[in-house]
């Protein structure tokens, strides 16, 4: 599966007009994958789309804005001599950890929790301008688009089927079927869901191998598996 079978003729075997049989799709196929794409990372959590950025926090800064693929947070970690992990937490209880100095300004110091509005981390506290604060965000991305030059990604070569999935149900409502059409949608709908669902269980059973326990160098750490 790629863009170009995809966004070809209803003669091509694997495109979305060959799929529903009407050349009548050929001209809005770009749209409907770009649509599946975006209803799939939504609501898909996979390791592949995991990605991270670093930098270092200036003096007076209390927020930072995020990369504009950015979609949810996993790991926010302060790095070097003063490493500590950020945790998120809600916008109030974030906000009823600010503290002020004797003239009601906001403390500068390392912060140590933030919550997220979609666009930038908010600290609790204001940074500091005595020590330097390097940061490595771990965080779900939007991959980038299918195109021309982008012909492929993890989910058409990984997970075709919730791919065909998504374009079917956005295809189905394209071509207005009642009766019928609308059955078809429901049905596409309903196994999109399953499969991001199963490939979400997937996920989360990856971390039943994760050590858990310290590992100690000369030595071996406890895991699940010795209890």
């Amino acid at each position: 599966m790629d863009w170009v079978t995809l966004t070809s003729s209803s003669s091509t075997p694997g495109s979305i007009a060959n799929w529903l049989n009407t050349a009548q799709l050929v001209s809005v196929a770009s749209t409907i994958i770009n649509e599946a794409e975006s209803f799939i990372y939504r609501r898909l959590r996979a390791t592949q789309m995991l990605a991270n950025y670093i930098g270092t926090l200036t003096p007076g800064q209390s927020t930072l804005a995020v990369p504009s693929n950015f979609i949810q947070p996993e790991h926010f970690m302060i790095t070097g001599i003063n490493k500590r992990v950020i945790y998120m937490k809600p916008n109030q209880e974030v906000r009823q950890a600010y503290m002020y100095d004797g003239n009601g300004n906001r403390i500068q110091q390392q912060p140590s929790i933030y919550y997220f509005d979609g666009v930038n981390f908010n600290f609790d506290s204001v940074i500091d301008s005595i020590n330097t604060y390097p940061y490595d965000v771990l965080y779900y991305q939007q991959p980038l688009p299918l195109s021309v030059s982008n012909t492929t990604n993890f989910v058409t070569s990984v997970y075709p089927r919730m791919m065909r999935c998504a374009i079917m149900v956005g295809a189905s409502e394209f071509m207005k079927d009642a009766g019928a059409g609308q059955i078809d949608r429901n049905y596409w709908q309903e196994q999109l869901d399953a499969e991001i669902n199963a490939v979400n269980i997937e996920q989360d059973q990856s971390l039943h191998s994760i050590q858990a326990g310290a590992i100690i160098v000369g030595g071996g750490g406890n895991d699940w598996n010795s209890y």
